[in-house]
């Protein structure tokens, strides 16, 4: 999985904001899986649009959750452990 297309990416680029990955990127991965899962709800496969009326709440609902998560386990690190993790194994596919 790679979350920037080539070493001219903004996320390479300026790693000074997207390092460790940022938890509103999380929160839109979070999404971006519900939307899938919202595809084959019935069984089948079938298209939703993926736009800000459908899915800005449940955007919004990863992104408060998962800064509760980094606030219930902030003793140990998790949260901030796992966007690193994500940002560097997002990384590791570029030339």
């Amino acid at each position: 999985m790679a979350f920037y297309k080539d070493k001219r990416d903004e996320g390479v680029q300026y790693p000074q904001y997207f390092e460790p990955f940022p938890e509103a990127g999380m929160a839109l991965i979070l999404t971006v899986i519900e939307a899938c899962i919202d595809e084959w709800s019935s069984g089948e496969q079938c298209d939703i649009p993926f736009n800000e009326p459908i899915y800005k709440p449940i955007y919004q609902f990863h992104l408060s959750q998962l800064r509760k998560f980094g606030e219930y386990t902030k003793d140990h690190a998790i949260l901030p452990k796992l966007l690193k993790r994500l940002n560097d194994s997002g990384r590791c596919l570029l030339p």
